[in-house]
């Protein structure tokens, strides 16, 4: 039961783990002093030294049997720590008590014991430090692909991810892994060596003999399961050892801190939140509080561990010759809080980074609202491309993000900064260019100003007389055109219909990528066009009409593809005069394209010849060298598959199958 009439170390009652607060407990100290003196013994033995089994024998069965109340009252007696445990042990172990401590100085003691509790420590902080990883790394890999905004100067930034924002969290540890790694690497023990760091107590007890002295240190060491020690020393183990020791533990602490303050900052945003009990309570007297408790006490003790190391710079620059005691109180303190306070930091963010709540809602609502902002610098960079001036374009984009910023902080309103950016002609045209250029893969071109005029019509003034912005522009196109031309509808629309199922079933054939359906629907749309000049021959004219229309949405080379398709839907019509006006946008396979899609078209319009939408549909089966077009008509429909029929031959030699209708 604690005594609550003085004070208590918080970093045992609340903070560290049991498993930390007893390694630095006295029990495992001076158990390990008990554990140090029976292995000098052991080894003195076996070098020959007049010690007795069963005085080793006596001294481990008393090794955890530590008689506290009396070593207390020796040191009283004697004000030395070591001594007063070398009594408290003989007392116990009577028959060893001459040999307990042969040789050694109170450092062999007391620095191997500290180095071995430190590296024991570290080995609590490593697995949790690993857990810790584990734990972003699965946040981090969960979250990976969740955009979200990041920050520079605390201000809106370009995109980053949920999970990629971890990684940057997860880095951090990771280095901090590597170094606590390398510091186990290097970790030495002080070793069997005297009061100024010489072993000339060690040799006088074998009688000069260099190599038993030697080999003693490596027997002590070994059986306290180590092989490492320092080559040099003082009376203590260097005292820089504890500052790269805390360095270590402080690089934790700030990278848990750096990951506190993130969660802190996220949790006031409301996109990503700590664990928060059921019956938890943020604030006395603010109910509806959720505060980040716990980033802020890995905050807190973070900022403790990382004020640690500058002390023990200080010690380690403060040691006068072999040793001075300055040293001795202080570390009692210091290095202990340390691991104490890195413990319970890692505690909690284990349990954050595990359960932490991530709002993604509200990420997608922060995002829209900075978004415009964001893309200012990719709209730049694709500006200069297209040959615009880099600082002119900075310019303008600083005025007008001034004019939607105050749009958004003065009026309350949305940010318009896209709209604004749209609006201006500068921005308009350098996207026209520079989607020509990369198409037609130009070096420069001369564009009218009828061109650029078109394009800002269709993104400013159709948008605003219309319910809907126009998402497709060909079909918008084409409708404009079938009415203008004053085309059957019904017809039209029909043997558009007809025309992508003969396409879509018939691709095992033709083999054509999707963007030749386009070219198929624009001459299927456009294929009577024509007859609003005259009926005989009224193919060509569809043909030339179609060739000078203005279409949106489509390629110039689709254009010239759909004009000759739809020439070719009553017979193979293709005039060679006209075909090579066109070479320079044309390939030479592009015949054989127009040819098939020619077939296809001519086959459709035959089977709505009647223009009563008799057909309804087509199902075509590919048997051997025949194409078997099933109809589902309605009504009577024998004129429309005679006329189809007639395309059979045609069909055979694009197709190289015979065609029935059924």
């Amino acid at each position: 039961m604690s005594d609550n009439s003085v004070y208590q170390n918080p970093l045992i009652t609340r903070y560290a783990s049991k498993a930390m607060s007893e390694n630095f407990s006295d029990k495992k100290r001076f158990c390990l002093w008990r554990k140090l003196w029976i292995a000098l013994a052991e080894s003195e033995k076996e070098l020959g030294l007049n010690i007795t089994q069963s005085q080793i024998e006596e001294m481990k069965k008393y090794a955890e049997d530590i008689n506290f109340d009396l070593a207390e009252q020796y040191e009283r007696e004697v004000r030395h720590d070591v001594m007063a445990h070398v009594k408290a042990f003989g007392a116990q172990a009577k028959e060893a008590m001459p040999i307990i401590h042969l040789g050694a100085t109170s450092c062999y003691v007391d620095c191997n014991s500290e180095l071995i509790i430190a590296f024991d420590a570290l080995q609590i902080i490593k697995a949790k430090l690993v857990n810790v990883m584990d734990k972003l790394k699965t946040f981090a890999i969960r979250y990976k692909d969740l955009p979200t905004l990041g920050f520079t100067h605390l201000q809106p930034a370009q995109l980053t991810t949920v999970g990629k924002r971890a990684a940057l969290w997860l880095q951090d540890l990771t280095m901090d892994y590597n170094n606590l790694v390398n510091l186990e690497e290097s970790f030495k023990l002080r070793g069997v060596k005297g009061t100024t760091g010489t072993q000339a107590s060690f040799m006088e007890l074998f009688n000069g003999d260099e190599k038993k002295v030697k080999k003693l240190e490596e027997l002590v060491v070994k059986k306290l399961g180590y092989d490492k020690v320092y080559g040099v020393t003082g009376q203590t183990y260097p005292r820089k050892f504890d500052y790269n020791m805390l360095c270590v533990l402080s690089q934790i602490a700030q990278s848990a801190y750096k990951f506190s303050n993130d969660i802190r900052l996220l949790q006031n945003m409301k996109e990503i939140e700590e664990p928060f009990e059921k019956s938890q309570i943020g604030s006395s007297a603010m109910a509806y509080k959720r505060n980040p408790m716990r980033s802020e006490r890995i905050g807190s003790l973070a900022r403790f561990v990382i004020s640690l190391p500058a002390n023990c710079a200080i010690t380690a620059g403060t040691q006068w010759f072999e040793r001075t005691l300055d040293d001795s109180a202080n570390r009692r303190i210091v290095i202990a809080q340390a691991f104490l306070a890195l413990d319970g930091i890692l505690n909690i963010y284990l349990n954050v980074s595990e359960n932490l709540v991530v709002y993604d809602k509200v990420i997608a609502k922060h995002i829209a609202a900075e978004l415009p902002f964001m893309a200012t610098e990719n709209i730049m960079m694709e500006c200069v491309k297209a040959g615009g001036n880099r600082q002119e374009l900075h310019e303008k984009i600083r005025v007008l993000s001034m004019e939607a910023g105050k749009n958004v902080k003065e009026n309350g309103l949305e940010n318009n900064l896209i709209e604004l950016i749209k609006a201006d002609k500068t921005f308009a045209a350098l996207a026209i260019i520079k989607s020509f250029v990369e198409f037609f893969n130009f070096d420069r071109f001369t564009l009218s100003g009828a061109g650029l005029r078109e394009g800002i019509m269709f993104n400013q003034a159709l948008p605003v007389t219309e319910e809907k912005p126009i998402s497709d522009v060909l079909n918008y196109s084409l409708t404009t055109l079938v009415k203008y031309y004053d085309c059957d509808e019904k017809h039209v629309e029909h043997v558009v219909n007809l025309s992508i199922q003969l396409f879509k079933q018939l691709r095992v054939l033709h083999k054509f990528p999707r963007q030749y359906l386009r070219v198929l629907k624009v001459a299927a749309t456009l294929h009577d066009c024509g007859m609003r000049i005259k009926y005989y021959n009224h193919q060509r004219h569809s043909c030339y009409m179609i060739l000078n229309s203005t279409l949106y949405g489509v390629s110039h080379r689709d254009i010239v593809l759909a004009a000759f398709t739809a020439c070719c839907h009553k017979k193979e019509d293709i005039n060679a005069y006209d075909w090579t006006r066109y070479r320079d946008v044309l390939h030479e396979d592009d015949i054989e394209i127009v040819k098939r899609l020619g077939v296809m078209l001519r086959i459709a319009e035959s089977l709505d010849r009647s223009m009563s939408g008799s057909v309804k549909s087509i199902n075509c089966d590919i048997l051997g060298d025949s194409v078997i077009m099933k109809t589902e008509v309605d009504g009577d429909a024998s004129l429309e598959i005679r006329d189809a029929m007639a395309a059979g031959a045609e069909f055979r030699k694009s197709f190289h199958k015979n065609l029935e209708i059924l």
